[in-house]
């Protein structure tokens, strides 16, 4: 006898439902792994991103510094400050400004930069801020921005010494 058969049976249908399923699987969890590296990276760009614009408005601000009142003397033996005071002199025939770059008083995990009554935050989930004067007209920064998104979490830290051009009050 001759059989005239069409179509699947259902051993053939099961195999392929059981073959999508895994290629499914597979997408599935590719795209979850993509997914936690997208956020990941996403995080740490935006955490060096921040660290790197608080140090170079740090940076720019204290070598423009005409005097730089806290931290004070000894060098360099007096222990790192979370504070900094300053004062500099915009333009010529401009008053000196007094300027301090602080950890928020109710936050203590934005950096705040205060000049003339004026106070701008210039980085959040910072875990640690020092100041030490390494010399009269020499200063370490060490900056430490920590941040977490779900499970990822990003720690950058940086550090740049700075020389201001003028002679510190004594």
């Amino acid at each position: 006898m001759k059989s005239n058969s069409r179509g699947l049976t259902l051993i053939e249908l099961l195999m392929a439902a059981v073959l999508l399923s895994l290629v499914g699987l597979s997408f599935a969890a590719l795209y979850g792994t993509a997914q936690r590296y997208l956020i990941k990276d996403t995080l740490a760009a935006s955490v060096q991103g921040e660290a790197a614009y608080a140090m170079e408005h740090m940076r720019r601000h204290l070598m423009l510094a005409d005097g730089v009142t806290n931290p004070a003397p000894p060098f360099p033996t007096a222990p790192p400050a979370t504070t900094v005071t300053f004062t500099w002199t915009p333009a010529l025939g401009v008053p000196q400004v007094t300027s301090t770059y602080q950890l928020n008083a109710s936050d203590s995990h934005l950096l705040e930069y205060v000049e003339s009554g004026r106070t701008e935050t210039i980085a959040r989930h910072v875990s640690l801020i020092s100041f030490t004067r390494t010399e009269p007209s020499q200063m370490s920064i060490t900056l430490t921005i920590q941040q977490t998104a779900g499970t990822a979490t990003q720690q950058v830290q940086l550090d740049a010494a700075v020389t201001h051009r003028g002679i510190p009050p004594s």
